[in-house]
């Protein structure tokens, strides 16, 4: 079975996405690779921050994506410090499903990934 080593995400601005990745999310620059890339970590995740011509605009819930979901230990905190730094959450309260409450949000491309407080 294959295994997923590297996940791309596309970016019209490689510098504010590197800002936004890392302040926001925690990743820390693992390589620059310019002028079309760079290779971010987290937690033995890596993601290729990958120059695009322009932002995603998908539609949340109507348009087929891939989203990223990324795991916490108190959601309510983190939708706190994410209105504070400005993030774009797609829903105003956690919703519920049967592996955890979670939200979606974008990066400031369009991208929609989420933030998941998984069951026990």
């Amino acid at each position: 079975m294959p295994q997923i080593r590297l996940i791309n995400i596309y970016v019209s601005d490689l510098e504010r996405a590197r800002k936004w990745y890392c302040d926001v999310l925690g990743f820390e620059i693992a390589q620059d690779l310019p002028p079309l890339a760079m290779e971010l970590r987290h937690d033995g995740i890596t993601l290729l921050l990958h120059k695009a011509e322009r932002s995603a605009r998908n539609q949340f819930w109507t348009d087929s994506m891939i989203t990223l979901a990324l795991a916490t230990d108190d959601i309510r905190r983190d939708i706190e410090r994410f209105r504070t730094m400005g993030v774009e959450i797609l829903h105003d309260e956690p919703q519920f499903s049967p592996f955890g409450d979670w939200i979606a949000f974008n990066d400031p491309f369009g991208n929609v990934l989420e933030l998941v407080q998984f069951n026990e």
